[in-house]
């Protein structure tokens, strides 16, 4: 999510005939936010289609999309994707995203191998002393969870739970950090991803990506914000083509739920920065869950 509360409009419907053109429109209200971005969503899949830098940068395509899908931008505030020669499989849900850009160079070690009961450790430096949070996550499968984040060289980390035990943070200056890893056992084979990020904008982390569960459990999902003035706070659910519809919102950590969500959703936050959906998995939970934080209610 982009800070300031920035208002991005889409078309909600477009209908189009197979083998025909469209043009999807997106306008924004914000003109520090360089950074274009579109994404397709279908079923529980988000994929990046193309993003650019400024009305004149040049579109970076994802794979081998750009033969069809095109990215043109009016200015810095409007633009558009389109999509040429339509097929069955461009039936999905399309995402523009807008935000601020700076460029960063992370480097971390390619691959590390260690021997199980022994330490590892991993090593994430960046370039930039305007980015003081550093976050730290753990890929398995097609699970990725947040494992701890710091706020610059002095603050403590912020573990997870299910990694408060092994894992420990190492930061002595902004730049540069460690991750300690205690112990290891086979379970801790993984992708690990290093991260920071600028404090003048609120980063939104939402976990995990995916969730897999059986009707009559419980699924939870978290998100962090690192803005601690933005006490208003939202979960989404977004089925299959349909727009989102809010499920919760609230103050600090006082939940009010929309009509229909009364029951079968918990939404908690015991901190400002950090909070909480617990949902009771049906047939119909299957959906795409977000969250988002803003200064106003409004």
């Amino acid at each position: 999510m982009a800070a300031k509360s920035v208002d991005i409009k889409q078309e909600s419907d477009l209908l189009a005939k197979k083998n025909d053109t469209t043009k999807i429109k997106c306008r924004h209200n914000d003109n520090s936010m360089l950074n274009m971005l579109w994404y397709q969503r279908k079923d529980t899949a988000m994929n990046l289609i193309v993003y650019n830098y400024g009305a004149e940068g040049k579109p970076v395509y994802e794979d081998d999309l750009e033969n069809h899908f095109q990215m043109k931008r009016q200015d810095i505030l409007n633009g558009a994707l389109t999509i040429s020669d339509l097929r069955l499989s461009d039936s999905a849900v399309y995402y523009c995203a807008v935000r601020k850009i700076r460029c960063v160079y992370v480097q971390q070690k390619f691959e590390l191998f260690a021997n199980e009961n022994g330490p590892a450790e991993i090593k994430c430096s960046h370039n930039d002393n305007g980015m003081p949070y550093m976050l730290w996550y753990r890929q398995k499968s097609t699970a990725m969870d947040l494992i701890v984040f710091s706020y610059g060289a002095t603050s403590d980390p912020s573990y997870e739970n299910g990694f408060t035990v092994g894992f420990q943070l190492k930061r002595h200056e902004t730049l540069n950090a460690v991750l300690v890893i205690s112990n290891l056992n086979l379970s801790d084979s993984a992708v690990y991803y290093c991260a920071v990020n600028f404090s003048d904008g609120v980063l939104i982390t939402q976990w995990p990506k995916y969730i897999t569960s059986f009707p009559g459990s419980t699924m939870q999902m978290h998100c962090y914000q690192n803005d601690t003035n933005y006490d208003y706070k939202y979960w989404y659910r977004q089925r299959d083509g349909e727009g989102p519809v809010l499920i919760a919102s609230y103050v600090v950590n006082t939940p009010t739920y929309e009509k229909d969500f009364g029951t079968g959703f918990t939404a908690s936050g015991s901190e400002k920065k950090k909070w909480t959906l617990m949902v009771e998995v049906k047939k119909e939970s299957d959906a795409v869950y977000l969250c988002a934080a803003s200064l106003h209610s409004d």
